[in-house]
């Protein structure tokens, strides 16, 4: 059994709970004493630096806590002060500050635990995936623009829903761009092909005589895809491209409002 420990004022603790030895866990913590190395690059998340006002320290330890995380099978990171210390060339004490610090972005979930053999350890984990947060982001802003989206900025004029949407040049294809723009979870290849994003309205746009179970109109049918796309795809499915958008969307048509 051991002794499972939350961090309170200072250096003290207090025990939250006391759960089975994870020897998966012991080993981890093993293994990682071994890997006091350099490693070549650390990604920077130059965004994430500047929203959380990190040093670059605090920017390096982020980063490396991160990608370690990201590509790590069990999602956990067991790195001790003193190995940190040394990849970055820093005191431990910088360390435990950064780490203190970027635990309060509020990414990141620490526990302290206390082995029965004695000693304590430290686990960060991530508070949630990244497809995961990117996808309760993107679905919030999607909710926070609803209204926008179906009154106002992206509404398709009287008349123009139909079997022929208005020209290329017309505003409805530069607000979608825009929308798309602001609002797609990744930079999509193609934006300023303006023939596309017509051919997406186009797609988006109830058939005469068919499509009966569609919304009135193209602006509507964006917003119930977008919310079922972005709902059930895995960031790395995301499609990059307005090229690829578009086939998703024509497939979400065919299939009459589901993705397959």
């Amino acid at each position: 059994m051991q002794e499972i420990i939350c961090p309170k004022e200072g250096n003290t603790y207090s025990v939250a709970e006391v759960e089975e030895v994870d020897t998966e866990e012991i080993e981890g913590v093993t293994g990682n004493n071994r890997l006091l190395f350099k490693p070549e690059f650390i990604p920077f998340y130059l965004a994430e630096v500047k929203k959380y006002n990190f040093s670059n320290t605090e920017g390096l330890v982020y980063g490396f806590i991160r990608f370690y995380l990201r590509n790590n099978p069990n999602g956990k990171f067991y790195f001790t002060n003193d190995q940190l210390a040394h990849m970055l060339d820093v005191s431990p004490s910088t360390i435990s500050n950064s780490i203190a610090k970027i635990c309060n972005c509020g990414e990141f979930k620490v526990t302290y635990k206390i082995k029965t053999n004695g000693g304590t350890y430290r686990l960060l984990e991530n508070s949630e995936s990244d497809s995961e947060k990117l996808k309760s982001e993107t679905l919030r802003k999607l909710r926070a623009n609803n209204n926008k989206i179906k009154e106002n900025n992206i509404n398709t004029p009287k008349g123009a829903v139909g079997d022929k949407p208005q020209e290329y040049g017309n505003s409805d294809i530069t607000k979608l761009q825009k929308f798309l723009k602001e609002h797609y979870p990744i930079p999509l290849e193609g934006i300023t092909d303006r023939r596309r994003l017509h051919n997406i309205i186009q797609v988006l746009t109830r058939r005469k005589n068919q499509d009966e179970w569609m919304g009135d109109t193209w602006k509507a049918n964006l917003n119930t895809f977008m919310s079922l796309y972005l709902k059930d795809t895995k960031e790395e499915y995301y499609a990059r491209s307005v090229y690829k958008l578009l086939d998703k969307i024509k497939l979400w048509r065919e299939y009459r409002g589901k993705l397959n």
